[in-house]
């Protein structure tokens, strides 16, 4: 049996609050990731034509959290980034929640780029969040038992209105 799913470098994350933007999460990865930041106001984030798993819907709506959508064709993100901002106030942070998407195993991002552009364009400080499932990546001959179910990695936050794609996909 695998070992649970594994949270770090949480250091990394704003105390004043930031848009944390996985590459890719299921139910047992949001779980994981709302018990690793207790103490905080968290809401969960998702763009309107995104497709949600119905596990993962599931525990979006029970989850105790709020949520807020946004539309990646808004005319105006910085002024939907503005409104999302009291959302992050006070140890607030919001978590994007990437939907389902085409991609291959072992890839790190399943954010569409125009979504991902999108979330740019919010001007809201960015923590990328890398989503890594070690069994994907293993040898057949491995023992997968011994992996992490999952693995959530945060790299350093992207200044407020610092964000772009190159710079989410470099971090």
């Amino acid at each position: 049996m695998s070992t649970p799913i594994e949270v770090r470098s949480l250091d990394r994350l704003p105390k004043d609050g930031c848009l944390i933007v996985p590459g890719r999460l299921d139910a047992n990865q949001a779980n994981a990731l709302a018990s690793s930041l207790a103490g905080r106001n968290i809401t969960w984030l998702v763009e309107e034509t995104v497709t949600l798993t119905e596990k993962l819907q599931s525990y979006l709506q029970h989850s105790g959290h709020r949520g807020a959508a946004f539309s990646k064709i808004d005319e105006s993100l910085p002024d939907v980034g503005i409104n999302l901002g009291p959302k992050i106030e006070a140890n607030g942070v919001l978590i994007f929640v990437p939907g389902i998407t085409n991609a291959r195993s072992g890839s790190s991002c399943h954010i569409p780029s125009d979504i991902l552009r999108a979330l740019c364009q919010l001007g809201i400080p960015i923590a990328p969040l890398d989503v890594s499932v070690p069994s994907e990546m293993k040898l057949e001959i491995e023992n997968s038992s011994k992996f992490p179910t999952a693995i959530l990695n945060f790299s350093k936050t992207i200044p407020r209105g610092q964000a772009s794609i190159a710079r989410y996909r470099e971090a």
